[in-house]
């Protein structure tokens, strides 16, 4: 589309056009003295517009650094000659179905939402996707995580959900759009991924479910991480301090329990655009709060991307609500308890510190988070005690964020330094990476019924005191064996005419065993020589 500038001098409204999204490619203001108030007006207005690749700026009066603003200003936009057609075919029905998601994801980069709603009004781009998940399917076959068949979902997400969408979708004259892109396209693609999950559960079948966990047990014994955490977390523990900060954070963590019920630890929104469009929103407001929770304590500040800004980011959302609807038997997609989407770590010490040094400051910074104004608590896990399945220690801290236009639900994580040594150099935290997707798909199977919950993998202090009664009772039994043994020699001798044998009593103690005068291990027989 081309626009002339025609006779009237009232330019504003031109600008005013040109920063709201419409398919204008190529525009004229030859001859228009719009001077250097003009371009810079006009260069504001751009800023909002992502398809115009050409001005014609000849004769307008507005000097080298109007120039320059406009310029600026259309630098990026990448709208091309093949954009145009491709769009305007898929809107003919004349596309392929490869060629009409392309054109979704274009319409989308360039924020004309209007031609998104038209493109995917049919239905044919959700086949499409289905299609897609399958042929992962049957080309890596079951018993895999649900993230491995997942990923053309979350690749077709990433594509569309990119920065400068979600900040064009948090402006309040997009509300309306926001809402109808997160019911026709959001829910439809969560809702693919929710079907396949609930069939793959299905066809993973007692004899898969086996293999699971058996899968699960030996990257349990083979990982590495547990040992790793559990010799620097008793480290920690010879801190003179440290038990005080452990009670504390029990303390902290039980008060929040107490006074939020699970309907207060809950996002404000339901879909994954929307929830990612508020954290967009947030962003700056939460990093600035954690600046100064890290100032207040002197911990160092490590403030993660937004989580679903990757494609790593999305298909784990993706994976982890999909997951939760299926253990939870839900109809839809819920992504209302994702807490995580705004993400920081205090890490309490540095590697020149010792491990007095670390729990000083970490005393410091959990007593700034949970007094924190501007962050309030809703939901704690004090992973300093008690069971832990991967032998991590940290303190996991949900807030409202108070000062945010959402008031979203993040995530603050107090760890002591020498702790996240063992994650980030020492490989520690690869085995969890490669497992908790797996084990998510293994909870989904025991909630759903699908084997019976005495089959369940056991955790790690339950196959710890299990392994312990198993060689007990091994142990026992060879004992007895031996003990049989001997009696059947003896009998042998007796027959045989060459021997004598004592007294031989059988007797049960209430918990199928026997004392033996040779031994005070439970025999099935003692023998009185």
């Amino acid at each position: 589309m081309c626009c002339g500038w025609g006779e009237r001098k009232e330019w504003w409204l031109i600008f005013f056009f040109l920063s709201v999204p419409f398919s204008l490619f190529v525009f004229s203001l030859r001859s228009k003295e719009i001077g250097p108030a003009g371009a810079a007006s006009l260069a504001d207005a751009l800023k909002q517009n992502s398809t115009v690749t050409t001005i014609d700026l000849e004769k307008t009066e507005i000097g080298d650094a109007g120039m320059k603003a406009v310029q600026d200003a259309v630098k990026d936009n990448t709208f091309t000659d093949e954009d145009v057609p491709l769009i305007e075919k898929a809107l003919s029905k004349k596309a392929s179905a490869d060629e009409t998601l392309d054109a979704v994801a274009k319409s989308f980069h360039y924020n004309l939402f209007d031609k998104v709603l038209l493109l995917i009004k049919d239905g044919e781009w959700k086949k499409t996707l289905e299609a897609k998940v399958e042929a992962e399917y049957s080309k890596q076959g079951k018993g895999k995580a649900l993230s491995s068949y997942i990923k053309p979902l979350a690749e077709f997400l990433q594509t569309i959900y990119t920065e400068d969408t979600r900040r064009r979708l948090s402006k309040e004259e997009h509300k309306d759009t926001l809402s109808q892109l997160a019911t026709e396209i959001d829910k439809v693609v969560c809702q693919i991924g929710l079907d396949f999950g609930l069939k793959m559960i299905e066809e993973l079948g007692k004899d898969g479910f086996a293999k699971l966990s058996k899968e699960l047990s030996e990257m349990g014994k083979e990982d590495k991480d547990a040992q790793l955490y559990r010799t620097t977390d008793g480290k920690y523990k010879d801190v003179s301090a440290d038990a005080a900060y452990r009670q504390s954070g029990e303390k902290f963590a039980a008060d929040v329990k107490a006074s939020y019920p699970p309907n207060e630890q809950q996002q404000p929104v339901k879909t994954l655009l929307e929830l990612l469009v508020c954290a967009t929103a947030d962003e700056a407001s939460f990093k600035a709060n954690v600046k100064q929770l890290g100032e207040a304590s002197g911990a160092e500040v490590l403030l993660s991307d937004i989580k679903g800004s990757s494609l790593k980011g999305i298909l784990r959302l993706m994976e982890k609500g999909i997951l939760k609807a299926l253990q939870n038997k839900l109809k839809t997609v819920d992504f209302s308890d994702i807490r995580d989407v705004l993400r920081a770590m205090l890490v309490c010490g540095s590697k020149d510190t010792d491990f007095d040094a670390d729990t000083a400051i970490a005393v410091k910074a959990q007593d700034a988070v949970y007094r924190c104004e501007t962050l309030s608590a809703r939901r704690s896990k004090c992973r300093l005690v008690g069971e832990s399945k991967t032998e991590w220690r940290d303190e996991l801290v949900n807030l409202e964020h108070t000062t945010g236009k959402h008031s979203l639900l993040v995530e603050v994580q107090i760890v002591r330094s020498k702790m996240l040594l063992q994650r980030a150099s020492m490989g520690g935290h690869d085995g969890y990476d490669v497992s908790r997707g797996l084990r998510g798909l293994y909870e989904v199977c025991l909630a759903n019924g699908y084997v019976d919950a005495s089959d369940r993998q056991l955790s790690r202090e339950e196959q710890q005191k299990y392994d312990e009664l198993v060689a007990k009772r091994d142990a026992i039994v060879a004992e007895r064996d031996a003990m049989i043994e001997k009696i059947n020699l003896q009998l042998q001798a007796i027959r045989d005419g060459g021997g004598d044998v004592g007294e031989i009593v059988f007797f049960d103690d209430g918990e199928g065993g026997v004392l033996s005068p040779q031994s005070d291990s439970k025999t099935g027989c003692c023998i009185i020589l």
